[in-house]
């Protein structure tokens, strides 16, 4: 009992010692729920998810994000923050935040029909604009008023649309923790650090005004800010709180720019925003690299063609184009779209564009076998149907992915067929610069236009209900649209749906004309012109372009041209199959369409079904079972019963639908049987007409073709080389032409006539449609070329002359010449003509001529005429003598020189085009002459003049250094020429006359200067240059601050030198080693440990050498390694009983001070201590063994831990514990033996006050010490 009631005790004195919450000054609380509850699922609950859903769908489909947070541990809030993260974001969603009164409610019961009330009055509005966005929703006030209880929130979409989820975010249950929401609480206003509304990245236009980086920064106690471009200050100023700070940044050159924002409070804490402004030249990028690379050519190069070819030829001779971007300068976009233009489509295309992770390719290098691989990934696709016309890609999210970058991507053909190039493009390489692929950037949300998918103009027939215009329009930031009708406006209205529609019910027969413009919130604006036809519809059969039937038992044979169709479904898998085809190009709108198909005979009763297809153009004469197309869509079936029966079918909905006006279907056999053939069907080619298979419409359209005839129209051309361009207005079986009354000639597409004779001509143009119906245009034209006239004479250049013949040549008879001087009136001539006396001065003539045709010509010509000479005049030299052996030559003419020449002294003459020097000129007597000659070929010359050349002698000084040891140095000279005299000044002093060389002696410490000067034989003095040295004699003093003469406890020591005066070397030996040169206080490492002494010389400019005494000094590293114990006999679990030897090894670089061994870690029971007695006995150099005896029988049986504490003399501690079983009571021997030690100090249940150490252990310790001490008593 004594026992139980002492467990009881400690346990009651462990409970007493609890934890206190401390809140710090910032804290994120993470929401207690978070759930979403669906108003389409109302009974449905989401607790736990990881992502939290908000949505708007259709107004009344909603969902909503309910939130419930803990503030029982505040008592005081100054500022409160919800943030919460955008996972994905289907469309922009305006969110509103909602207090809830109610937070009783629990995650994993709230459903949407069981859902608390929420407040009216919004607390805040974000918006989310893309994934991995934060909001920041502001609490402040919300979370103030609910300090020390819980409170709930509620978050809605106030956004519209077809998306059932508008935008995702991560809930606290998010995998990675750095993306659940969070509530950030300010406590302490003084430490609350100013929140910057952060900008993003921007690329701005070159030359482009009006760009501004605009901050909102929001603090309890705004103070200044400061704006640097580069690291240097642009602006700065005192800021209010959540007024925008604003700079302007044009004017910047191209190139990329670091801005950033400094804001500071007036409590001291501050903070900034950083953005990189890119200033590029256009937001039109050009690509650096396209080539097509050909599967069937898999080894050839096509970098450098000016176009681009794409194909999917048989499916393995695939053409691709690849394509390679520079995106280093831009490091924002809103949107970014690929436009390429093709040059001519042999079938419609479908596109994929796919990125290319690899940039390394090169355009002139790479081919089919060394393509690098793309991504399967589809980053944007569209449908080529015509020659020059825009492809357009959206590729914003593979750009926005990649700013900064090189990018590259590939464009895929999806189309099948038997063309070898589906389609071609421009290339970069274009000679057109208008035609060429770009990657267009849209650098600023507001000036992305708006967005509408134009409609094709539109027919309707008269009385019919249900038609409607149905726009599909885009923007980033919409406003509202205007409808007119033949200008009248219909409709104005806002919008923030992506479609738009007008009812075109109850209009009369007649046609009209619909405008619709919309208009965003940044001014820009679009518009769709839609013509809309009301007519009344007509009847028509129409025969099909194609129809053939396909074999399955024959799969590779084709029956093309045959007069029978052939239905079939022989045992399930030897199927025949019928395909057609119909043009329905003649029509406009289609009101009613239903197919026509005569059974001339049955094998059986079968059901016949109508399936359409879609897809790569097939031929009739070479489509086989195996690569027949695919079936898509079941259109309705038919019973036939009997031959002579006509199925009918009703196709209109497909009719209308049909793309490109191209319509296919096929028929297949639902009846299974013996019969080979179930029903055979007439084919177009029947002779009969009357049982050809046919679509009976009712339609408006222009049934039977009409041509057009652009050109030639009825006019004369001035050239012999003609286009002949025609339009058809549907699909036509030929085309063809005869020009003045010779056989016809047909073609395929616009034809050049080329060199036409000059004269009248008359040209007819004829086409047929698929149905036999012509139609023809004709026209007349004339051909008649100019004349051509060629100016000989004059010709542009200038003339020194004023009379000068006009003459020119034609190339064929003239009717009338004339021609006109300087504009004056036109003056006719029969010839050449000699245009006498002309003014000085610049001159035009024009000639005109008119041929006998009436065609005209003229051509001009300018010239000059100038009889005048020019005037030269020399400035420099002039009549003098010049001490030195440079002349300026300098002259003047008084107008524009063809040439100016000069000759010296009667020398040859030397072209010169500007006032020159003339150098390096002997002494002596010189005559000089100028030349010079203007366009026009006029000369004149300059008047002699002379002038003498006198130098000064040269004298220099030779070999005198810059710093001098001694107090006396050899003053050593040279002179070019015989002198009279001869001197030096010193230092400034008076000349002192000399002969030869000279010794200075005696010289002071410090700077001195010295010049020579000569009078050579013709009086002239020279000098020399100034010359400086220096006397030092005075050897430097050196001053050791470190080392010390003392013990360092590292092997790392600073020399540390003063010397008096500028060293030109300093060195040290550690010693008396060689020296080591270094150049400032310098770090000796790596020292042994003991006595070293070191020595510092230095060398002072001039040369003079001292060194340093010898210090000494002494390297002793302290020990900071802890000793390694071990148990040699021992390990960890061990089953001990009765006495057991215990040994163990101690390892140290220290002298061991100090070793125990302990039982529970308890000083109560500590068996040995050396030195006292423990014996630790030496094996080797910081090697010591130790032994000792353990009497288990002294314990309860259990688990203990056994400790060994070792201590070095540098204080450095380790302790060794193993954990050790006691069990002296299955003792083989069969005793068992009455511990002394109560079962309380084993291992369970008690580990709890082992590891023990607050206050709390130690009363629970001294009781249960006072326990023992008593069992112990009692038991002796």
């Amino acid at each position: 009992m004594k026992k139980i009631s002492l467990f009881l005790s400690i346990c009651i004195i462990i409970t007493v010692f609890n934890h206190t919450n401390i809140i710090k000054s910032t804290t994120n609380e993470s929401p207690l729920i978070d759930v979403t509850v669906d108003e389409y699922y109302s009974n449905s609950n989401y607790g736990g998810d990881t992502t939290l859903e908000i949505g708007n769908w259709d107004g009344n489909k909603r969902r909503m994000i309910y939130m419930q947070f803990d503030l029982s541990s505040y008592t005081v809030i100054s500022r409160a923050r919800l943030f919460i993260k955008a996972s994905s974001v289907r469309t922009t969603t305006e969110i509103h935040l909602h207090a809830v009164s109610d937070s009783s409610w629990t995650e994993y019961e709230i459903t949407w029909n069981t859902k608390p009330s929420f407040s009216p009055s919004i607390e805040d509005v974000q918006t989310t604009i893309e994934a991995n966005q934060w909001l920041v929703f502001n609490l402040t006030s919300l979370s103030q008023l609910n300090i020390g209880s819980k409170f709930s929130i509620v978050l809605i979409s106030n956004s519209g649309g077809d998306e059932v989820v508008d935008s995702y975010f991560y809930s606290k249950e998010a995998s990675n923790q750095d993306n659940r929401p969070y509530l950030q609480i300010d406590t302490d206003p003084t430490e609350i650090i100013p929140e910057i509304t952060p900008e993003k990245d921007r690329t701005i236009v070159y030359e482009i005004t009006g760009n501004t980086i605009s901050w909102n920064v929001g603090d309890n106690n705004p103070s200044i800010y400061n704006i640097t471009q580069n690291g240097v200050g642009i602006a700065n100023g005192t800021w209010t709180n959540y007024v925008p700070i604003s700079v302007s940044i044009d004017g910047l050159e191209l190139g990329v720019y670091t801005i950033v924002l400094y804001v500071n409070d007036t409590d001291g804490n501050s903070a900034s925003d950083s953005i990189s402004i890119s200033v590029v030249e256009s937001a039109r990028l050009n690509p650096t690299a396209d080539v097509t690379l050909d599967e069937y050519n898999p080894n050839s190069n096509y970098g450098g063609d000016t176009t681009l070819e794409i194909g999917n030829w048989d499916g393995n001779k695939r053409r691709w184009i690849f394509f390679k971007f520079d995106l280093s300068l831009i490091n924002s976009v809103e949107e970014s779209y690929f436009f390429i233009k093709t040059s001519s489509v042999r079938i419609s295309t479908d596109i994929r564009i796919f990125e290319i992770g690899d940039i390394s390719w090169s355009e002139y290098l790479i081919n089919w076998n060394n393509k690098p691989a793309y991504t399967p990934t589809e980053l944007s696709s569209s449908l080529t149907r015509y020659g020059s016309e825009w492809i357009k890609f959206n590729l914003t999210s593979f750009v926005k992915t990649h700013l900064g970058e090189v990018i590259s991507f590939i464009l895929i053909s999806n189309s099948g067929g038997d063309e070898v190039v589906d389609s071609y493009f421009y290339s970069k390489e274009a000679s057109n610069q208008d035609n060429r692929p770009y990657l267009d950037m849209k650098l600023d949300s507001s000036t992305i236009l708006p967005e509408i998918v134009s409609l094709k103009d539109k027919t309707i027939f008269y009385g019919t209900t249900d038609n409607k215009l149905e726009w599909s329009v885009a923007d980033n930031n919409p406003n509202y649209y205007t409808v007119t009708r033949n200008n009248s406006l219909i409709e104005n209205k806002t919008w923030n749906e992506n479609i738009i529609t007008i009812n075109i019910d109850n209009l009369d027969i007649g046609t009209y004309i619909y405008n619709l413009t919309i208009f965003d919130q940044d001014l820009n604006s679009i518009s769709d012109v839609v013509n809309l036809k009301v007519t009344i519809g007509k009847n028509l059969n129409l025969f099909p372009t194609k129809d053939v039937t396909v074999d399955e038992y024959y799969p590779n044979s084709n029956y093309g041209g045959d007069t029978t169709l052939e239905l079939g479904n022989w045992d399930g898998d030897k199927r025949r199959i019928i395909y057609f085809e119909f043009d329905l190009g003649i029509t406009d709108e289609i009101s009613s369409a239903m197919f026509h198909i005569y059974a001339s005979s049955i094998r059986s009763t079968t059901e016949v079904q109508l399936f359409h297809f879609s897809g790569p153009s097939w031929n009739e004469f070479t489509v086989t079972w195996n690569n027949r197309p695919t079936l898509s869509s079941f259109i309705g079936s038919e019973l036939v019963i009997t031959g002579g029966q006509w199925l009918v079918f009703d196709i209109s909905d497909i009719a209308r639908t049909g793309p490109d006006r191209i319509l296919n279907f096929a028929l297949v056999s639902n009846s299974a049987g013996d019969n080979v053939i179930d029903v055979y069907f007439r084919s177009k080619e029947i002779t009969n007409q009357d049982e050809r298979p046919h679509i009976n419409m009712t339609a408006s359209g222009t049934y039977g073709p009409e041509i057009i005839l652009q050109s030639p129209i009825n006019t004369t051309y001035t050239s012999q080389d003609v286009w002949l361009n025609y339009i058809v207005n549907t699909t036509y079986s030929w085309v063809k032409y005869r020009l003045d009354g010779v056989n016809n000639v047909t073609i395929s597409q616009n034809t050049l006539l080329q060199s036409l004779s000059e004269g009248a001509h008359h040209l007819i143009i004829y086409t047929s449609d698929i149905f036999g119906n012509e139609d023809s245009f004709n026209v007349y034209f004339s051909i008649d070329i100019p004349p051509s006239i060629h100016i000989l004479s004059p010709i542009m250049t200038a003339y020194n002359r004023a009379d000068i013949w006009l003459n020119f040549t034609s190339d064929e008879s003239l009717s009338w010449i004339g021609y006109s001087l300087d504009n004056s009136p036109n003056q006719t001539i029969t010839g050449n003509v000699l245009l006498q006396s002309l003014s000085e001065g610049q001159h035009t003539i024009t000639i005109y001529a008119n041929d006998t045709g009436g065609n005209f010509d003229s051509k001009s010509v300018i010239f000059t005429v100038d009889t005048i000479s020019p005037e030269i005049t020399l400035i420099r030299p002039g009549n003098a003598t010049y001490i030195s052996d440079i002349v300026q030559v300098e002259f003047h003419v008084t107008e524009s020189f063809n040439w100016v020449k000069y000759s010296l002294s009667g020398g040859l003459n030397v072209t010169i085009l500007n006032n020159i020097t003339l150098m390096d000129l002997v002494s002596g007597n010189y005559s000089i002459i100028l030349y010079t000659q203007d366009f026009s070929g006029n000369e004149a010359s300059s008047e002699i003049i002379w002038f003498e050349i006198n130098t000064p002698p040269n004298i220099s000084v030779t070999n005198l250094l810059e710093y001098y040891t001694s107090d006396s140095l050899w003053i050593n000279y040279t002179i070019n020429e015989p002198v009279l005299w001869t001197g030096y000044s010193f230092d400034g002093n008076s000349n002192i006359t000399i002969s030869t060389n000279i010794l200075l002696t005696g010289l002071s410490e410090g700077s001195h200067s010295i010049i020579l000067y000569a009078t050579d034989m013709g009086g002239v003095t020279g000098k020399s240059i100034i010359q400086f040295f220096e006397i030092d004699t005075i050897y430097p003093v050196i001053t050791v601050n470190s080392p010390e003469n003392k013990t360092y406890d590292t092997n790392q020591v600073l020399i540390d030198v003063f010397i008096s005066e500028p060293t030109s070397w300093i060195g040290y030996s550690i010693d008396g080693q060689n020296y080591i040169s270094y150049l400032d206080n310098s770090l000796i490492t790596l020292l042994t440990e003991g006595h070293h002494s070191i020595v510092v010389s230095a060398v002072d400019i001039a040369g003079n050498n001292a060194s340093s005494p010898n210090i000494w000094f002494t390297i002793d590293i302290p020990d900071t390694q802890a000793p390694l114990i071990t148990l040699t006999n021992m390990n960890d679990h061990d089953v001990v009983s009765g006495i057991k030897d215990i040994e163990g090894e101690v390892q140290d670089d220290s002298p061991i001070s100090f070793v125990s061994v302990t039982i529970n870690n308890s000083e109560q029971f500590l068996f040995y201590i050396f030195p006292q007695n423990l014996t630790l006995t030496n094996i080797s150099a910081g090697h010591w063994k130790y032994s000792f005896s353990f009497d288990s029988t002294l314990f309860f049986d259990g688990e203990y831990e056994l400790t060994i504490e070792t201590i070095d003399v540098f204080g450095n501690k380790n302790i060794e514990s193993i954990r050790i079983i006691i069990d002296n009571i299955s003792d083989t021997s069969g005793s068992t033996t009455s511990s002394t030690v109560p079962s309380s100090y084993s291992t369970t249940p008690t580990t709890s006050i082992n590891t023990q150490s607050s206050d709390g252990f130690t009363l629970g310790f001294l009781l249960l010490a006072i326990g023992l001490t008593i069992l112990i008593k009692k038991r002796k």
